[in-house]
């Protein structure tokens, strides 16, 4: 994706953006086994869906206007690759009272 004109002052290009979160990926990879929390925001986790499923940047953006607040995003890995198991879920949230727990970025 070409940061193009509107790129703000100050801010990562974007394929300096991925690569960050790609570098992430690899790291839990070659340092863990087991189960692994990360807590993000809504790009990074777009991003990591987008790099694990091949996809391309307007796709990674799609995704990210759909991803809920606190939904959980799971991967199974392995020392070679990442595997998307679920993305936005939000069981946690349907079994409490009232749907206004359910927002969006």
């Amino acid at each position: 994706m070409d940061d193009g004109p509107h790129r703000a002052a100050g801010h990562a290009r974007h394929a300096d953006f991925v690569g960050a979160i790609d570098a992430a990926l690899r790291q839990v990879r070659e340092r863990h086994a087991g189960d692994v929390l990360l807590v993000s925001s809504g790009g990074p986790i777009a991003t990591a869906v987008g790099l694990v499923l091949g996809l391309a940047p307007a796709a990674v953006i799609e995704l990210n206007m759909r991803i809920r607040n606190s939904a959980v995003t799971e991967f199974a890995f392995t020392r070679s690759r990442h595997v998307l198991v679920s993305f936005n879920g939000i069981a946690h949230l349907e079994a409490m009272p009232g749907g206004h727990w359910i927002t969006y970025a």
